[in-house]
């Protein structure tokens, strides 16, 4: 070698990039808390609403809270995500099947479809 690289080189060029990439991993972390609250929300007012007002928020946030917090420690990272892929994917059928049955025909099936 020239000499031109020292032994820690590497813990050099480490130290350099992860100043530089703190901030986005700190973005990407804030982006998924707040979708970790809008999915929190939404849970609860599903749970509410299903069970005709029974549930109070209150202790649907402690339900979905603690349904969470076994699924996180029961299950792998791999099985929380694939759950949740499956989750997403049912989810949007029934969204697309809510769809086609509120209209009332071909045509507005048509209209709506872009």
């Amino acid at each position: 070698m020239n000499g031109q690289y020292e032994d820690n080189s590497l813990i050099s060029l480490a130290v350099t990039v992860s100043t530089l990439l703190s901030m986005p991993l700190i973005l990407a972390a804030l982006s998924q808390f707040s979708a970790a609250v809008a999915d929190t929300l939404a849970a609860v007012s599903n749970l509410e609403e299903v069970s005709h007002r029974r549930f109070k928020p209150g202790w649907g946030y402690l339900l979905v809270g603690a349904a969470t917090t076994v699924l996180a420690w029961t299950g792998s990272t791999f099985t929380v995500i694939a759950l949740a892929s499956r989750a997403f994917a049912l989810y949007y059928l029934l969204q697309c099947l809510v769809a086609f049955n509120v209209c009332r025909n071909s045509r507005e099936r048509v209209r709506f479809s872009w």
